[in-house]
């Protein structure tokens, strides 16, 4: 399963035999737009909101592209991890 191996990367716990069922279970709990976005993010330089496309942006955010969120309001302690086998952080990130 090359595509799988591209979304979600190496997986070295559970065989390819495994990914329809986790797949099956997803996403769980949470809305389509979630992994979207996720995959949004990672493609671009930004951290934006959705990108709904210029016209959905528009109607959204009142511009034709995503506003960057603004981090100066994050107020709780926030740590970020990174591991030496972790494909989707990097150290240069």
């Amino acid at each position: 399963m090359m595509a799988g191996s591209r979304i979600r990367g190496p997986f070295r716990v559970y065989g390819d035999e495994y990914l329809p069922v986790i797949l099956a279970h997803s996403p769980a709990g949470t809305s389509v737009h979630t992994p979207v976005h996720y995959a949004q993010l990672y493609v671009s330089t930004l951290f934006t909101k959705y990108n709904w496309g210029p016209l959905g942006n528009q109607n959204h955010y009142g511009q034709p592209t995503p506003p960057a969120y603004n981090l100066s309001h994050v107020t709780a302690p926030t740590a970020l991890f990174w591991g030496p086998n972790d494909w989707l952080a990097t150290p240069e990130v």
